[in-house]
C-alpha cells in the first residue's frame, strides 16, 4: 500500500515544490520506487517542473487535471477518470523517469476552494469535501509505493484533501525567522483538523489517524565553514535554534539539508531536476537530495 505524504509550508518561496519534486525523482530514479506526485497547488509549479506548458495544455484538454476531480464533486457527476489524467513516466528535459507519474494541477484550481466551501457534504459521502482526493486514490494505493502531495501555502479545503489522504507530512523551510514562524501553527492546525474530523463524524471519525510530522527540511542553507557542525551565518543559526525551541524536539529537524545553489534555483526553469541532471555543477545538490530522501525513508521505517 502506498505511503501518502503531504509537503507543506504556509509561507511561499521556501523551496517546498523543489523539495517535493526532487524527493519524488530520487525515490523513482535512485530507489526504483513507484511514485505518484499530486500537484495540489494552483500555481502548478510542480507540474511545470516536470512537463512543459504545450504538453500540459494538450494533456489537460484531452485527459483532465486535478481541477476536474474536484469539479466532478461540485457538479455531482462522475466523468473524471484518474487513470486517464495521470501522466506516466514523466520525461523532464527529455530524460524519462521510469516509475514517476504526475497528476497535474491547473491554474484555475485557485477558484475551487471557494466552490467547495459552498457545497454541503451531507449528501456527498461520509466525510464530504475533505475526502475527495482520498476516495479517488483508494483504487491506486497498490499501484504506487509513494504518493507525494505538493500542497498550497494554506490550509483550505484543497490542502485538507492532501492531509486527509496522508499518513504523514513534511515541512520544507528556509532557515530564517519568517519562513519558520508558522511551522508550529501547521502542527497545531493538523491536530485541530483531526479533532474536527473525529467530532463531526464520531461513528467513523474515531478511526481517522492524524498525519504525523515526519520532520522539517532546511533549504538554501549558507555554509560559511564546513565542520561538525558546520558554521552558518548567525541569523540562520538563530532561526534554527528558535525553531528547535518552538517545536520542543531537535529530532524533528532533518540532519540533511540543501545548501544555496544556482543549480537548484535554475532547475525548475530548465525543466530538469538536479537529481537526474548529468551536469557536474549539480552533483553536490544531487547528493544532498539523495541524503534527504534516504533520511525520509529511515524516518518512515521508524514509524
Amino acid at each position: 500500500m502506498a505511503r501518502v505524504i503531504s509537503f507543506i509550508n504556509f509561507k511561499g518561496g521556501v523551496g517546498k515544490t523543489t523539495c517535493t519534486v526532487e524527493i519524488a525523482v530520487c525515490l523513482a530514479a535512485h530507489h526504483k520506487k513507484r511514485v505518484l506526485l499530486v500537484d495540489l497547488d494552483p500555481q502548478t509549479n510542480a507540474t511545470f517542473y516536470l512537463v512543459d506548458q504545450p504538453f500540459w495544455l494538450d494533456w489537460v484538454r484531452e485527459r483532465g487535471s486535478l481541477k476536474d476531480l474536484f469539479t466532478d464533486y461540485i457538479l455531482q457527476r462522475q466523468t473524471f477518470r484518474l487513470d486517464r489524467a495521470i501522466i506516466p513516466n514523466v520525461a523532464p528535459g527529455g530524460l524519462a523517469i521510469e516509475g514517476l507519474h504526475l497528476l497535474p494541477s491547473h491554474l484555475s484550481l485557485i477558484t475551487i476552494d471557494e466552490q467547495l466551501a459552498g457545497v454541503s457534504g451531507a449528501d456527498r459521502g461520509i466525510f464530504g469535501p475533505q475526502a475527495i482526493l482520498k476516495a479517488h486514490l483508494a483504487d491506486f494505493e497498490d499501484a504506487y509505493d509513494f504518493i507525494l502531495c505538493d500542497c498550497p501555502p494554506n490550509f483550505n479545503l484543497v490542502t485538507q484533501n492532501g492531509f486527509f489522504a496522508s499518513q504523514a507530512y513534511l515541512v520544507p523551510t528556509l532557515p530564517d525567522y519568517l519562513s519558520t514562524l508558522g511551522i508550529d501553527l501547521i502542527r497545531r492546525q493538523a491536530s485541530r483538523f483531526a479533532t474536527g474530523i473525529r467530532q463531526t463524524f464520531p461513528t467513523v471519525g474515531a478511526a481517522y489517524d492524524e498525519p504525523r510530522l515526519l520532520g522539517i527540511v532546511l533549504n538554501r542553507v549558507r555554509v560559511l565553514e564546513s565542520g561538525s557542525p558546520p558554521r552558518l551565518p548567525h541569523v540562520q543559526q538563530r532561526a534554527i535554534q528558535s525553531l528547535k525551541n518552538t517545536l520542543g524536539a531537535d529530532h524533528l529537524l532533518f540532519a540533511s539539508y540543501v545548501t544555496e545553489s544556482v543549480a537548484v534555483s535554475d532547475a525548475p526553469s530548465g525543466k530538469l531536476p538536479v537529481s537526474i541532471s548529468p551536469d557536474a555543477k549539480c552533483r553536490k545538490s544531487q547528493e544532498q537530495f539523495r541524503r534527504i530522501t534516504d533520511e525520509l525513508l529511515t524516518r518512515l521505517q521508524g514509524g
